[in-house]
């Protein structure tokens, strides 16, 4: 069976005492299918900078497959 990527997104983990349990999670949907890692993670950091807060804690890709099913199966 074969899957194709349709979708990404990436979820960031920011650290701050100004925070519900020093932590705040923020979404991204509509992440370029062939982004970087590094510069994700640049993303998150500038982020961070501009909300002032302890910095970035945690990213994580989140990505949506289609499987492509097989009509014989």
């Amino acid at each position: 069976m074969k899957t194709n990527l349709v979708e990404q997104s990436v979820k960031f983990g920011f650290s701050g005492a100004k925070y519900k349990d020093n932590l705040k999670e923020r979404t991204f949907k509509n992440l370029k299918l062939d982004a970087d890692a590094q510069k994700v993670a640049q993303v998150g950091r500038a982020l961070s900078t501009l909300q002032k807060d302890d910095g970035l804690q945690s990213a994580m890709l989140i990505q949506h497959h289609e499987l492509e099913l097989d009509a014989n199966e």
